[in-house]
């Protein structure tokens, strides 16, 4: 699973397969804004080559 936490939103996106989950951090409980379960290949490639 990948997390990458935003430097000046309360968000945050997890990946995981071929899912990218955004997520709001505003409240204790984390809430869904989007999920894409078809995400391209090629961004996890990309995210976990550097």
């Amino acid at each position: 699973m990948l997390l990458y936490l935003h430097p000046t939103r309360c968000e945050t996106i997890t990946a995981s397969g071929t899912t990218l989950t955004r997520w709001a951090l505003i409240t204790n409980s984390a809430t869904i804004l989007a999920q894409v379960s078809m995400a391209p290949a090629i961004f996890f490639e990309h995210r976990y080559d550097h």
